[in-house]
């Protein structure tokens, strides 16, 4: 593992160079085995809290965190009579953090292998991050496939969905870092048009903006519904290490539950059991047909007119982003403006359905096969809330700094 530790930099030091096969394989594999080590742990700590380790084996903790770091992926989980879909969100996290991590240290080790920049510019064949990024890939899915060959048991996660799964994650994390910090990137992006560069901080600004406002509303609603919160909990009847286990393995789904106070600002509805609407415009079904989890209480059980105010939220995020990026890097022209934002709007609108995606599914049988929202309906109402006023906003700006350049 030391192998892959930061180490001084590279104009400090001008350390060998190391194969790439080996670099980049070894770090997929490395990505993979940091992310699920702290899994198995977090797996273990949560079978000794529960009656004192009684249950079972500290082998079982494992297992269970190993399949929690599979699912946590896409996998999803096949147990008797129901499948289990949602991605515990705070794990998927753990593991983007540590793949895109471990990608740059790998970028920063096959630097020097291929040509130079200069080289690179004149048009020299350069297979470098493409090369590392696929032995990457390989050793990621490699490890995870044998994680779930020892760890999933009668089929609950199979290795077609686990190849599904990681296979994208690991190249579409894993292959960016390795250009960044390769300076593959860098290169590349130097004939890109200077309206186009804002494209990344426009889709990461609506992300975090709007994850900020999701977080804060869900915050407050919890807050004033934390009795009801209090009393979900208290009605378990667990105690001690059995309660701590519990309130832990709710924190793994906290980010699911602020993605869906997210399809509500939006306006999307998402369902919490079949027969169940949850929105500021429509509200079916009631907490009797929901989950025991207490992060639900923070759900809306009445409809008034003042919720719509809600949708304002996403709307401010978009203004505030575009207005500040207009600022930054101003465009050239009113319609560049509106051509720049529409395109990082609409990647950040992708972006938050596939996070719906993610955080809901099936989570039983029965009433509880529909749980979460679609990526359509957060998609399409992002359209309305997140890209249109991005556009305005942009061209808005534009024009007003225009005017005052005049």
């Amino acid at each position: 593992m030391s192998f892959f530790v930061a180490g001084p930099s590279r104009s400090a030091v001008t350390a060998p160079q190391r194969p790439l096969a080996l670099v980049a394989t070894l770090g997929g594999a490395v990505a993979a085995l940091m992310s699920l080590g702290v899994c198995m742990v977090v797996g273990v700590i949560g079978w000794y809290l529960t009656d004192a380790g009684s249950h079972g084996s500290a082998t079982s903790g494992l297992r269970v965190g190993a399949v929690g770091w599979l699912v946590g992926q896409g996998t999803g989980l096949t147990l008797p009579g129901y499948d289990l879909q949602p991605m515990p969100l705070a794990i998927t996290a753990l593991i983007l953090w540590v793949t895109w991590q471990v990608g740059l240290r790998v970028g920063g080790m096959v630097a020097d292998h291929g040509p130079d920049a200069d080289g690179i510019a004149d048009g020299s064949r350069d297979l470098v991050v493409p090369t590392a990024g696929l032995l990457f890939v390989l050793g990621y899915v490699v490890v995870a496939l044998v994680v779930d060959a020892l760890a999933s048991r009668n089929g609950s996660v199979t290795a077609s969905a686990t190849l599904s799964a990681t296979f994208p994650l690991a190249l579409l994390v894993g292959l960016p870092a390795i250009a960044v910090d390769s300076g593959r990137l860098q290169v590349w992006v130097a004939d890109v048009p200077e309206d186009l560069r804002g494209l990344l901080a426009g889709v990461r600004g609506l992300l975090i903006g709007w994850f900020i406002v999701s977080a804060a509303a869900f915050l407050v609603a919890l807050l004033v519904h934390g009795t009801k919160a209090v009393n979900m909990v208290s009605e378990t009847h667990l105690h001690g290490g059995s309660a701590v286990s519990y309130i832990g393995s709710m924190l793994l789904v906290l980010p699911n539950a602020v993605v869906f106070a997210g399809s509500y600002l939006l306006g999307a509805p998402f369902s919490l059991g079949a027969g169940s609407t949850v929105a500021p415009h429509a509200l079916h079904g009631g907490p009797g047909a929901w989950p025991w989890i207490p992060w639900l209480a923070a759900t809306p059980t009445t409809n008034s007119s003042w919720m719509y105010a809600v949708l304002a939220l996403p709307v401010a995020v978009a203004v505030v982003v575009a207005v500040r990026l207009e600022r930054r890097t101003p465009a050239p022209s009113v319609v560049a403006a509106a051509i720049r934002a529409s395109a990082y709007s609409l990647l950040a609108a992708i972006a938050v359905g596939v996070l719906g995606w993610w955080a809901g599914g099936a989570v039983g049988s029965g009433l509880m096969v529909r749980f979460g929202t679609s990526v359509g309906a957060m998609f399409v109402h992002a359209l309305y809330w997140i890209v249109l006023p991005s556009i305005v906003a942009a061209a808005a700006a534009s024009w007003w700094e225009g005017r005052r350049s005049s």
